[in-house]
């Protein structure tokens, strides 16, 4: 198959003997000053690492149960990444496209979601929706939830066809976890409220559309940015995105955007922020694949923060961080000691930690009902309103007693 990136070829997958992927740049890509590396983890210049260029592509895939279903949809072994990305890799995260033929060649088009379309993917949450014309919608969303990339065209839902992007994501949760659109939706909301960049959420009872933030206009017309998660720059598969499974972080994270964003202060603030503010929204569930890197050519910048749920409000959930803090991964039990040492671990410094901590404390202590009563203005009062405002101010109780 063929990477391409706005018509123009990037390089060559070919299957290993494991049915994962192996790299090389095309000379046209790599002579071209315009060019630049897909990934931070698979740089021109020298020998490729064909780990780091399988985990790169492994992490386009779907997850867990998702990928499990569309596996058997479309008749692919679950150990074949080649073959299921062949076929799903026609919108992926970012801007790549990967097929056989450049994108381009097919012109795009818009197919407007039928009356009753909407309820059938509720009800049924099909792996890949089958479209009008009997074929499949083609794309590839990593994760392990239910979710599908829509257009929204003068406010209504339709299917990208052709080379046309998707514009949001349409994402449904399993049953159990209850609310849980508004409930990604308030916590990104206070976390926006916190200062912190965030994908555009819009709320409904069943599910959650959710702008894509790879994606610009250009005269109106919906155009794909390239971006990788910290997963792929840093080389690694999604099995190793909970940091109790591969020992990358916070800290290993920072590095990368110490040498390679174009506004190393402000992302490395950002990130801390981040870190910080899952640990007082309930955000258990922040891991490497939720860190994101957005391309404008060579230059590398953090993207917007995306995938923030207060997870602590459902019975079940594992309630480690997903990343620690200064080696602390309990929420009841994270205290002055492991700030001290988060912050001399991404060398930024005990006062700056401890301030932003405060800061964020402070900020929903004084403000936290008013952010409650804007969110509900917008888009209606439900229950996880008030269990998300409670956890948050019983874990700044909790963390104010161990400082």
């Amino acid at each position: 198959m063929t990477v391409w990136y706005r018509g123009r070829p990037v390089g060559h997958l070919k299957p290993d003997h494991r049915g994962g992927f192996l790299f090389s740049y095309t000379d046209e890509w790599v002579s071209n000053n315009s060019s630049f590396p897909v990934s931070i983890s698979l740089p021109f210049g020298e020998a490729l690492e064909q780990d780091r260029a399988d985990a790169f592509f492994t992490n386009l895939l779907p997850e867990g149960p998702g990928k499990e279903r569309l596996c058997r949809q479309l008749g692919i072994s679950p150990d074949n990444r080649y073959e299921l990305l062949r076929a799903i890799g026609q919108d992926c995260a970012g801007a790549l496209v990967i097929g056989d033929q450049p994108d381009d060649t097919n012109p795009p088009r818009h197919e407007p979601f039928r009356a009753d379309e909407l309820d059938n993917l509720l009800r049924n949450r099909p792996a890949l929706p089958v479209l009008a014309d009997g074929e499949y919608v083609r794309f590839s969303l990593a994760g392990s939830e239910s979710k599908w990339a829509v257009v929204v065209d003068n406010k209504r839902l339709a299917w990208p066809r052709g080379s046309a992007p998707s514009t949001h994501i349409l994402k449904v949760y399993d049953p159990a976890f209850s609310h849980a659109p508004r409930n990604e939706a308030f916590t990104a909301h206070l976390a926006a409220r916190l200062g912190l960049s965030l994908a555009e959420t819009t709320p409904a009872d069943d599910y959650l559309l959710i702008e894509r933030y790879d994606r610009t206009r250009e005269d109106g017309i919906p155009v794909r940015l390239h971006q990788e998660d910290a997963a792929q720059a840093l080389g690694i598969t999604s099995f190793r995105k909970y940091q109790r499974e591969g020992g990358v972080g916070v800290a290993q994270v920072i590095e990368l955007i110490r040498a390679h964003s174009s506004r190393p202060l402000q992302d490395q603030k950002s990130l801390i922020t981040w870190q910080l503010a899952n640990l007082i929204l309930g955000n258990s569930d922040g891991h490497l694949k939720n860190i994101s890197f957005l391309y404008d050519g060579a230059r590398i910048r953090l993207a917007p923060f995306y995938d923030m749920v207060c997870t602590r409000n459902y019975d079940g959930v594992e309630r480690k961080l997903a990343l620690d803090i200064g080696g602390g991964q309990d929420p009841g039990h994270i205290g002055r000691d492991q700030f001290r040492a988060f912050a001399r671990e991404t060398n930024t410094g005990e006062a700056y930690v401890l301030g932003e901590l405060d800061r964020i404390m402070s900020d929903l202590d004084e403000r936290l009902d008013d952010y409650a009563h804007e969110f509900v203005s917008r888009w209606g009062d439900n229950p996880v309103i008030g269990r998300i405002t409670r956890i948050v101010k019983t874990q700044i109780r909790r963390t104010r007693a161990l400082l």
